[in-house]
């Protein structure tokens, strides 16, 4: 009898938690719905009151007026082309600062890396007149490699791996050494290897917040031909009305490349999220 109440408890429990994940998913994936039924709707049913969840008359030429208004696929190279080699970039140097923070001494090892981790708490606006004086000073100033530049410093990259790589045992250190492999040896073949879901995790991460990027590109990039996706959706505006449904049909081809990224790596984001300084 009492196995049969505790049987019912964890039934119910079960059951509630499920009907509250299910809730709190309805509730994340409302406002893309609504953004996605807004960009099929005509521009002057925006306006309706009360207003409709989903278009009356279906609209899908708001998504052939964003072709027609903007070059969007120079903008989307020009986004994934800059998120992209910024990730890249973030990955080859945030892998060996890692390492160094995890699994060698050195002095003031314990000051740098709060020094570096306190990046996170400043904005990026209070950082950009020194940062413009800099970009200028490197002749960089509207190209692209300014923002690819900008966009490689990414502490949480540096948080995560330096926790995972902190939970692998030492003895596959000492046991390369006793073979006569170098540092940079250790590092490339044993710990990167070990390292992979993490590092998939700080990828995907980057990408998105480069992906997003607004306020960077805005300051140093004047060139059309250089704008990013963020920065090229401004023209599907004039100077007096903007037309919101096109305007969110440009928004929701946006999330397609950074929800592509996300679906590929799923499986070794959750591997990332599980072990990313969780083990002792």
């Amino acid at each position: 009898m009492k196995r049969k109440k505790a049987a019912a408890k964890r039934a119910v429990s079960q059951g509630l938690i499920v009907l509250g994940c299910l809730l709190i998913c309805l509730i994340w994936v409302l406002p893309f719905l609504w953004m996605l039924g807004t960009s099929m709707r005509r521009e002057i049913d925006s306006f309706n009151l009360p207003p409709a969840f989903w278009p009356e008359q279906w609209n899908i030429e708001n998504y052939q007026k964003v072709f027609d208004m903007i070059p969007f696929l120079k903008f989307t190279w020009n986004s994934f082309f800059i998120s992209a080699s910024a990730t890249l970039a973030m990955l080859v140097v945030t892998s060996m600062a890692a390492y160094a923070f995890a699994r060698i001494n050195f002095a003031f090892k314990k000051i740098a890396f709060p020094i570096l981790l306190s990046g996170m708490m400043i904005p990026v606006s209070s950082t950009l007149v020194p940062l413009f004086f800099t970009i200028r000073d490197l002749n960089l100033m509207d190209t692209q490699a300014a923002v690819i530049l900008l966009g490689i410093y990414y502490p949480i990259g540096l948080l995560l791996l330096r926790q995972f790589m902190m939970t692998i045992p030492k003895s596959y250190d000492e046991a390369a050494y006793i073979d006569g492999a170098s540092r940079l040896r250790i590092f490339w073949s044993i710990i990167l290897p070990m390292s992979r879901s993490t590092m998939i995790v700080a990828a995907v991460l980057c990408f998105v917040v480069n992906w997003n990027n607004y306020l960077v590109p805005l300051v140093f990039l004047n060139s059309e031909g250089n704008y990013p996706l963020t920065l090229g959706m401004q023209f599907l505006k004039d100077s007096w009305t903007i037309d919101q449904t096109v305007m969110l049909a440009a928004v929701v081809l946006s999330v397609i490349p950074p929800a592509i990224v996300y679906i590929t790596c799923q499986k070794f984001l959750l591997q990332g999220v599980i072990t990313s300084g969780l083990k002792s």
